[in-house]
């Protein structure tokens, strides 16, 4: 049902308003919200063709009368005041259902506000979510989200880097986009209840034991997802510094002011990815722990990975690892130690294929050791 109210038509600029209360199909309101002049398809997440459920909202039009010209979207006003029950629909950027929404929804011609639960794939989800409608130099959207979601629902929402976690996840998000596009956010995530295998199993932890990890996000013009100020804590882990990865996950650059592994490392690391797509690590310090390195070089992180329960991550077409290791103490397989170590490696396909070695034994002896073919040795 509704109502127009037209107090004049001259002289010019007097409001029309049309008030209006829909209740029924959840589609249907979405479909208004896609209209001019709110014109919101490309920003609300949901496919709303896909979408179900019950919509009940009370909505309030003011054009302003001005003869026969063109009223730009700007000079309307207008009030929205609901809710959605029971809603459920796909993503519209991502291969997600999402189901079981009970989402509130209240604004004006500035900004609108959703709010409440929803479920995202396998993750309970809370989110509310501001959209101005005519921000001007600045990102559209801004966020929370927070809720218990699986590792996977975040894989399948963009976020690549949790391939490296298997199992529940806490996360908050707070932040700017378009949608739920992330442009900038900060990130908080509790990883109590997740295993984790880190790239190369560096670090390790099973479910059940306490880390956490806070950082900020920004997406890059290239796409890619640069995450600075990063600061993971936990079971004898603490990581500091930045990390830039593209889309599909792939590690970018890396800057590691701390690496530190309770009893096993104290570094600091560097990597980047070379032209030909190899990754040139670079490691200095007081302490560095190469074990879980060459464990994976031996079995391959697709296989360690499956063994754990994580989704494994093929090696088959990976790009060379150049690495290039400098630390007082370098800890090998086998309890094996080597003081003032200078290590030099290539890894090819999971593979080691060149490695020269050199430092003082724990006799204190002079080590020296060399496989494979280095760069620069005849032919």
């Amino acid at each position: 049902n509704g109502r127009v109210d037209v107090p004049q038509f001259k002289p010019q600029g007097a409001f029309t308003t049309i008030s209006a209360h829909a209740e029924g199909d959840a589609r249907n309101v979405l479909q208004v919200l896609a209209q001019e002049p709110l014109r919101l398809d490309q920003r609300i997440p949901i496919d709303v063709n896909t979408s179900t459920g019950h919509a009940s909202v009370n909505l309030r039009l003011q054009r302003p009368n001005l003869g026969h010209q063109e009223v730009p979207f700007e000079a309307w006003r207008f009030n929205v005041d609901g809710q959605v029950t029971d809603l459920a629909g796909t993503m519209t950027t991502r291969r997600l259902a999402l189901t079981q929404g009970r989402l509130n929804v209240h604004g004006d011609q500035t900004m609108i506000n959703v709010s409440g639960p929803i479920h995202a794939g396998g993750s309970a989800v809370n989110i509310s979510w501001n959209e101005y409608l005519n921000r001007r130099g600045r990102a559209s959207s801004e966020y929370q989200i927070s809720g218990d979601f699986d590792a996977n629902d975040l894989v399948r929402l963009g976020y690549s880097v949790a391939h490296y976690a298997h199992g529940r996840v806490g996360v908050t998000i707070s932040g700017l986009g378009r949608g739920f596009d992330v442009e900038n956010a900060t990130l908080n995530v509790d990883l109590r209840n997740a295993a984790v295998a880190a790239p190369w199993r560096f670090w390790t932890k099973a479910a059940g034991q306490p880390a956490t990890l806070q950082l900020v996000m920004a997406r890059q013009p290239d796409g890619s997802l640069m995450m600075s100020n990063i600061d993971a804590r936990g079971s004898g882990l603490i990581a500091q510094g930045m990390m830039r990865v593209a889309n599909n996950g792939e590690i970018l650059d890396v800057n590691l002011a701390r690496l530190y592994t309770e009893g096993r490392s104290d570094a600091q690391l560097l990597a980047s990815r070379g032209r030909d797509g190899g990754l040139d690590v670079r490691v200095t310090g007081a302490a560095f722990d190469g074990a879980p390195f060459m464990d994976h070089m031996e079995e391959g992180d697709a296989a360690a990975q499956a063994a754990s329960g994580l989704t494994p991550i093929s090696q088959v077409n990976e790009p060379p690892v150049r690495a290039n290791v400098q630390v007082a103490r370098l800890a090998l397989r086998g309890s094996a130690v080597l003081q003032n170590a200078r290590v030099q490696a290539l890894v090819t396909r999971g593979a080691l294929a060149m490695l020269t070695a050199d430092g003082v034994s724990p006799g204190n002896k002079a080590f020296s050791l060399g496989l494979g073919v280095r760069q620069g040795d005849p032919s």
